[in-house]
């Protein structure tokens, strides 16, 4: 759990005008590998200059996974909610849901806020929901 400068409660970096379109994600796994459409839901122009893909089974995926990627395991925090706040700041929390929770290799943990957005665990504070 982190902080970034460019990522608040009201603050979030622009995003480039790929938002929201579609593009090709190479998924591999022991049967081989398929090519499937995703659409772009994160992509920073400036610093913490992130990318994700939302697949349509919602599966999220890193823009440097793309070209080859193989879901890791998941863990019990998937598809669980969570309070999330930014900088520390547990008086102003929004919700959201945990949309990625890698138990290995990259170890990523993705929610989408409420409000639409995507954060990685390492740029704010959260707590999963019981």
């Amino acid at each position: 759990m982190g902080v970034e400068a460019n990522i608040g409660l009201d603050i979030f970096p622009n995003q480039s005008n790929q938002l929201g379109q579609q593009v090709e994600v190479v998924r591999t796994n022991d049967k081989g590998s398929i090519a499937e459409q995703g659409t772009i839901v994160r992509d920073d122009v400036v610093d913490p200059f992130k990318g994700l893909i939302k697949l349509k089974d919602g599966t999220v995926v890193l823009d440097t996974e793309r070209d080859e990627f193989t879901e890791p395991p998941q863990g019990s925090y998937k598809n669980k909610r969570a309070k999330v706040c930014f900088n520390y700041d547990a008086n102003r929390t929004i919700e959201g849901t945990i949309v990625r929770d890698d138990m290995e290799k990259p170890w990523l943990t993705v929610i989408k806020l409420d409000l639409g957005r995507y954060v990685l665990a390492t740029e704010c504070q959260f707590s999963p929901q019981r």
